[in-house]
């Protein structure tokens, strides 16, 4: 099983962890990670950008959209934003976006917050069979 490090801004992790977004979006230009990559049941550590990871969630349902026109991401926002809770700013800088993972979190959890070292700039990264954001002792 896969685990995932999700890489949110500040206000959006706020709200998962206060129970109002319930869905994470990823809407991207190019094919990228977690699109096609992330099942339900699978883990998730949220990560805060420039920040140390805060909780981990369970994957509950993931949906998929390739091939967006902007209409489509205008119905993606009509239909979901108020599990997503995108801004105005948001959606606007997502609109010639081509691919779209949305992930419903569940069992959302708060921890003791730690850092991590990262390689890289990516907002999303997915290992297979090993847990290498797990808290070390």
């Amino acid at each position: 099983m896969r685990t995932h490090l999700a890489i949110l801004k500040p206000q959006y992790l706020n709200l998962i962890l206060a129970g109002k977004k319930t869905v994470e979006s990823r809407l991207t230009k190019q094919k990228r990670t977690p699109f096609g990559q992330i099942q339900p049941g699978e883990l998730i550590y949220l990560k805060q950008s420039s920040g140390p990871i805060r909780a981990t969630a369970i994957a509950h349902k993931v949906k998929l959209f390739k091939n967006l026109t902007p209409n489509q991401i205008k119905n993606i926002e009509k239909q979901y934003n108020h599990l997503i809770l995108g801004n105005n700013e948001y959606w606007h800088s997502k609109a010639d976006a081509q691919f779209c993972t949305l992930v419903w979190l569940k069992n959302i959890t708060p921890i003791t917050p730690y850092r991590i070292q990262r390689s890289g700039m990516a907002a999303w990264d997915t290992a297979a069979n090993n847990d290498p954001w797990k808290s070390k002792p």
